[in-house]
């Protein structure tokens, strides 16, 4: 049973934002279940618009593993830890120049 005229359009509306990377009601991910959800049909909807699944599936050879934002958030992530790593090597080094310095400090009490 084919959809209307109507769902067709919400359908074409939603893989357009969906293919730009501008959702409205998903996180983004290529599928067919934001498809539904972006189009605000049901799943069995979508496969019943059988000339919308051929394009979708046509255009979305393979899924998309992570969103852009996904994306942009492990880069963050990355970049985070990254200078997590360097502050701590920084930390560690003037900890080290502390303990010098309190121990010639203690040394040149005992020594005088």
């Amino acid at each position: 049973m084919p959809v209307s005229a109507a769902t067709e359009k919400k359908l074409r509306e939603a893989m357009a934002r969906l293919l730009a990377g501008e959702p409205l009601h998903t996180d983004g991910a290529l599928t067919k279940e934001n498809l539904a959800r972006e189009a605000k049909v049901s799943h069995a909807t979508v496969h019943r618009a059988e000339e919308i699944l051929a394009e979708w599936n046509a255009k979305v050879a393979r899924p998309v593993l992570r969103t852009p934002g996904e994306v942009q958030r492990d880069e963050t992530i990355a970049d985070l830890r990254k200078r997590l790593r360097e502050v701590t090597t920084r930390a560690t080094e003037l900890q080290g120049k502390l303990c010098r310095v309190r121990y010639m400090g203690h040394h040149a009490a005992l020594m005088s």
